[in-house]
């Protein structure tokens, strides 16, 4: 029997406040996918609607970074904009969060014209 290797990461979900999806749920198996992937999540961070342009949970995420002393293998993304817009704004800051972690991944959210689809776990992108 090997021995698994654990990570810890931070989790930072952006919520849409106007697209009504069952949003415990689906943050509960983004979780349960980390857990069984042996990633331990020491702190989530989250953005709620596009009212706040400045993205104070991003912010936080960096500031966490920058000041923490506990070792962070992982940061992993996830934004319930099926527009993808919000990714678009996380590579903006993708160089600075590189400086701190070994891996950074994005979840997508497949989402129809009619509600959620499933989730798309992919690999990391780093």
């Amino acid at each position: 029997m090997g021995m698994e290797t654990y990570k810890t990461g931070l989790l930072y979900t952006q919520r849409i406040a106007e697209v009504k999806l069952p949003v415990a749920d689906i943050e509960t198996e983004i979780l349960t996918y980390l857990s069984q992937s042996n990633i331990d999540i020491l702190k989530k961070f989250s953005d709620l609607g596009y009212a706040n342009r400045m993205r104070p949970g991003l912010n936080e995420l960096l500031k966490y970074l920058v000041n923490t002393n506990e070792k962070i293998d992982i940061v992993a993304f996830y934004s319930f904009d099926h527009l993808r817009r919000d990714k678009r704004r996380v590579n903006f800051m993708m160089p600075r969060i590189k400086q701190y972690v070994e891996e950074i991944i994005f979840i997508e959210n497949d989402i129809g014209l009619y509600g959620r689809k499933g989730l798309s776990l992919p690999d990391s992108v780093f």
